[in-house]
């Protein structure tokens, strides 16, 4: 049985041993899994961690690949289930894992029946094969939660474990490797995000490259998110979100006029809410009887004040409603002219999906790296702020029964690559290489510091 072990004694452990090999082996015999991914990930200073993980990788490169070896069951880990692109996301890829033969845990760290998403197409047969935990432990008790996961690791005897977050990630990639289970990393957000060295959920971008070569797999959600990260020597793997069935076989008839603008998603400055204002400003003196839809949840109530008292100042308030937190946004989508997005960077957008899906002509500011915008179809894009831009454009759609029926017809066409996407193939390569120890990309490989500074200066010019 493990015994207890100190910081004082892995130290000793460490310089004591005769090769990375040797200590790991030296490690997992004096202490658990989890009382060591704690000791590591929050009693080592910075140096010491960047020494450990660079340990991890080589022996990650040293030791001999597994034996091929069988997944039959999955963790799946994010925070929670509701209202959210990642919480939609999960409920659409988990059923695309239950048929593919998948038992999957999945956890989360609280439960809201009442706005939580459906899974699809779970009947069943999918039922028994689906298992929710909610962890009892709160994230920031550290070995609580630890313990607890590697309780039902070896409980439910999960082959591979999938998270969905990254935030505070070091401790969970650590155990999983102490564990000798795969772990798989999926980065739902923009590559940028991750070089940030200031934010407080977030390490280093040396850090953070460091973890993600240690993981087994790394799912990013745009070819150019996946070169950025193969070129520092990551296991990274493109692939799309699978779409909301709700649209398939919709047909929104564009000849129908309402003059509505319709804007989705969380009422937070990372969604760029703020521009809607001035954007609507400006439609308004061209097009005095449009109006515009907001739906979406508060995210931020200081914000959503500050928001009511500026459309009321500026004499918006009969021409923007806010709708709220909907489960069913099919009457929306339907009942709009065009959509409006102004993110500043999104990662994939269930919302540019959906819109797509219901044939919606769409003004958003410029986002290049997305894969559902590479084809121009059905969408005016300009300049991150020009408010004025946006405005006039959507002025012109919504004035021009033409050209919003031509934006609307090339809109639906560009989604149709993605509705017979191979999701379920994709993902069954990532789990069949990371359960056999094979990597897509060359881990030898060292960024030099030119292009780690490099990289943090993208990251202030995107700020």
């Amino acid at each position: 049985m493990s015994q207890q072990l100190t910081i004082g004694q892995l130290m000793k452990l460490w310089s004591e041993a005769s090769d990375p090999i040797a200590f790991l082996e030296s490690m997992r015999l004096q202490c658990d899994p989890e009382q060591l991914a704690m000791l590591i990930a929050t009693e080592l200073g910075d140096k010491e961690i960047d020494r450990v993980l660079d340990l991890m990788i080589s022996i990650d490169e040293r030791k001999p690949k597994w034996s091929r070896r069988e997944v039959r069951t999955l963790g799946i880990y994010y925070p929670r289930f509701f209202n959210g692109g990642v919480e939609k996301f999960l409920s659409l890829i988990i059923p695309i894992y239950i048929r593919m033969g998948y038992r999957v845990i999945f956890f989360t760290d609280i439960i809201d029946e009442q706005f939580e998403y459906a899974f699809r197409d779970t009947h069943t047969q999918g039922a028994s094969m689906l298992t929710r935990i909610v962890f009892k432990s709160s994230p920031n008790d550290l070995f609580n939660r630890l313990s607890e996961l590697a309780f039902y690791v070896r409980q439910y005897k999960i082959d591979l474990f999938c998270s969905h977050t990254v935030t505070k990630i070091l401790p969970t990639v650590l155990l999983f490797k102490f564990l000798n289970v795969p772990i798989v990393l999926e980065l739902h957000g923009i590559f940028t995000g991750y070089v940030a060295s200031t934010h407080e959920f977030l390490q280093p971008i040396e850090r953070n490259w460091k973890i993600f070569r240690l993981a087994d797999g790394l799912v990013v959600l745009s070819r150019v998110f996946e070169r950025f990260w193969k070129n520092l020597g990551c296991n990274a793997y493109y692939i799309p979100n699978p779409l909301p069935p709700e649209g398939f076989g919709f047909r929104r008839d564009p000849s129908v006029n309402r003059k509505t603008i319709l804007w989705v998603g969380r009422i937070v400055e990372a969604k760029g809410v703020r521009e809607i204002i001035p954007i609507m400003r400006e439609v308004i003196r061209r097009v005095p009887n449009a109006k515009l839809r907001v739906l979406g949840a508060v995210g931020d109530p200081y914000l959503f004040e500050e928001l009511k008292s500026e459309i009321k100042a500026a004499r918006l308030k009969k021409c923007i409603e806010f709708c709220g937190y909907q489960l069913d946004v099919r009457q929306f989508y339907a009942t709009a002219d065009v959509m409006l997005t102004t993110s500043p960077a999104e990662g994939f957008s269930f919302t540019i999906a959906e819109s797509k899906l219901f044939a919606l002509p769409m003004v958003c500011y410029e986002l290049p790296y997305l894969e559902l915008l590479r084809n121009g179809g059905g969408y005016i894009s300009v300049r991150q702020g020009d408010a004025s831009t946006a405005a006039s454009a959507i002025a012109e759609i919504l004035s021009n029964d033409e050209l919003r029926m031509q934006m609307s017809t090339a809109a639906r066409k560009s989604i149709e690559p993605f509705i017979g996407h191979d999701f379920a193939g994709d993902w069954k390569r990532v789990f069949d290489d990371a359960s056999n120890g094979r990597r897509a990309t060359d881990m030898n490989f060292e960024a030099s510091q030119i292009e780690l500074l490099l990289m943090q200066e993208i990251w202030k010019l995107l700020r």
